[in-house]
């Protein structure tokens, strides 16, 4: 191919995607005003959960304070002590008034007069002096009591300053943190409103309240590859499987009703979804008797990778809060790295993605929580990527899933078993193990193996039906720069023992066993919540076949950017 033919075919191709671009944004800068007039009563709303805030630390001041329990104490024992003065004073004059002796004889009267009255005299004098001893004596009692009392209670007023102050002090320390944790929820509201939110161009009040929601996305990139392969073609890789060509991966639209946590804890409800994709990377995804017939062209066409439906069922599970059965086509949950592009991180994908993985299953799938950290799902589909069967044997899919308390870790098995081929005889057993784990706040890792094991898959040397085993394993780490970047490396290792999976993608002719490895390294860039720029360069090196540039190197280099825009 000339330079010319060469130019013309990446022009056509290439005004395409920038019209469709172009008329996504016309549409994005139209109706753009609908997004700032709904975050605009946000500030309200935040100014009104502080105040309800500070309105509640307030409470605490309307306490009765100890010092107040302390004086009502101190005041009745300052009543029992007069109410003891007085019960005395009482019993003295009640022992004055008691009654007289018996009178004396007439005729010792005038013998004793004289006698009795030096005596009583004496006796009076001397019970005067008895009698008013005591009384000073009770007086001076008083008064030490008195002043012992107010005494004490200047002691207990002064510690009850005290106490009062360091009640103060610990109300203020209270509304100290209050205040401190009031103005840390407006810094999070705050960055909460900070986080933009990407536009929509389907959104309206009326979907919404129907629960209907309607997404798009347009992603579309570039790979060069320095060898240029006359075939054009990188081998084994996807989605950018075409080398120094521009490609429309994907154009998608997806609308749907999903179900909320209330339908699936409360009541039976229904929801449905359906996904259609226009591209190249719709090869992908294709379903054999369905939409395998919609291809318009060599390297693009239309699919429906989704069309399902929902259905909650409240009590049907005895292990958790409900549990929802789905029927139709669906994403298979085999493999880490999804078919849209905003599922992956990178632009490219894995050698399992390629070669070891369904894109999507037919069936009934049945999802349930077990538990506060356990997730499990069962079904029975038809196989891999159809919608026909070819054998009228169905597959069996299950998955347990579990997530720690912090949520920072996640580990999901994955199982399938299942005839794939005509014959009833060729059962496929596949595992997988992925593995997730937030390491901070900016580190994050994943990793995922596979292992398939075929009873009879393809014909060996001798005629014979072989069996045959692959497995993979991968593994991804990323780190945020900031808040609009972030940088990924990938490392991956695919291994078909039996030569039954690595071939050629142009003319599908085996090219025997061996290994794949890549390596990859690559930035995400989001400069706005609609857009998402991605760059990578990747390395791939074969062991004992010949993959790359026209099956005449063992080795190949790779440089690509795509650009996605969601809608």
């Amino acid at each position: 191919m000339t330079w010319h033919s060469f130019y013309r075919t990446v022009s056509r191709q290439a005004w395409a995607g920038v019209g469709i671009t172009w008329l996504v944004l016309f549409a994005n800068q139209t109706l753009l005003g609908q997004s700032k007039s709904v975050n605009g009563a946000k500030p309200e709303l935040r100014n009104s959960r502080v105040a309800a805030a500070k309105s509640n630390s307030l409470i605490v001041r309307h306490h009765l304070p100890r010092s107040t329990k302390l004086q009502s104490l101190g005041n009745g024992s300052l009543n029992k002590v007069a109410k003891k003065s007085q019960d005395a004073d009482s019993s003295a004059d009640s022992t004055s008034n008691s009654p007289s002796r018996p009178a004396v004889p007439a005729r010792l009267v005038s013998s004793r007069n004289s006698v009795l009255k030096k005596q009583l005299g004496d006796e009076s004098l001397e019970l005067k002096r008895n009698i008013a001893q005591p009384a000073e004596d009770d007086r001076g009692a008083d008064s030490r009591q008195s002043r012992s009392d107010s005494n004490d209670n200047a002691g207990d007023a002064a510690e009850e300053d005290e106490e009062d102050e360091e009640d103060e002090e610990d109300e203020e320390d209270e509304e100290d943190e209050e205040d401190e944790e009031d103005e840390e929820d407006e810094e999070d509201e705050e960055d909460e409103e900070d986080e933009e939110e990407p536009w929509r161009m389907f959104h309206s009040s009326r979907l919404d309240q129907r629960g209907i929601e309607i997404n798009g996305w347009l992603a579309q990139g570039f790979t060069w590859n320095p060898d240029r392969p006359a075939d054009r073609s990188n081998g084994p890789l996807g989605m950018n499987d075409r080398s120094n060509d521009y490609l429309l991966n994907q154009l998608g639209l997806s609308v749907g009703k999903e179900l909320s946590e209330d339908e699936e804890t409360l009541g039976r409800a229904f929801g449905w979804r359906m996904d259609l994709m226009y591209g190249s990377d719709s090869r992908f995804v294709q379903s054999t008797g369905f939409d395998d017939q919609w291809t318009t062209r060599r390297f693009a066409g239309l699919a429906m990778p989704q069309l399902y439906f929902d259905l909650a069922l409240p009590n049907a599970n005895p292990f958790g809060d409900g549990a929802i059965v789905r029927v139709g086509r669906f994403w298979s949950p085999i493999g880490y790295e999804g078919v849209p592009a905003l599922d992956r991180y990178f632009h490219s994908a894995t050698f399992a993605f390629m070669l070891a993985q369904p894109s999507t299953h037919t069936g009934v799938l049945l999802s349930y929580p077990i538990g506060t950290n356990w997730t499990a799902q069962a079904g029975i589909v038809k196989g891999w990527d159809v919608w026909t069967d070819n054998n009228n044997s169905p597959g069996y899919l299950g998955t347990l899933g579990w997530t720690s308390d912090d949520e920072t870790t996640t580990l999901t098995h994955v199982l399938y078993f299942g005839d794939q081929t005509d014959d009833l005889n060729d059962n496929q057993l596949t595992y997988e193990l992925i593995t997730t784990r937030q390491l901070s706040d900016r580190w994050n890792y994943v990793g995922w193996f596979d292992f398939n094991f075929a009873q009879e898959i393809g014909i060996d040397n001798a005629g014979l039906p072989k069996v045959a085993q692959w497995f993979s394993i991968n593994q991804a780490l990323t780190y945020a720069i900031s808040d609009r970047w972030s940088a990924g490396s990938r490392l991956e290792w695919f291994h078909d023992d039996d030569g039954v999976l690595i071939a050629n993608p142009i003319t599908d002719l085996l090219l025997g066993r061996g290994d794949l490895f890549g390596l990859t390294f690559g930035l995400n860039y989001a400069p706005q919540a609609n857009w998402l720029i991605r760059p990578e360069i990747r390395w791939d090196q074969a062991n004992q076949v010949l993959p790359f540039d026209d099956q005449s190197s063992d080795r190949q280099f790779t440089a690509s950017v795509d650009v996605v825009f969601q809608f």
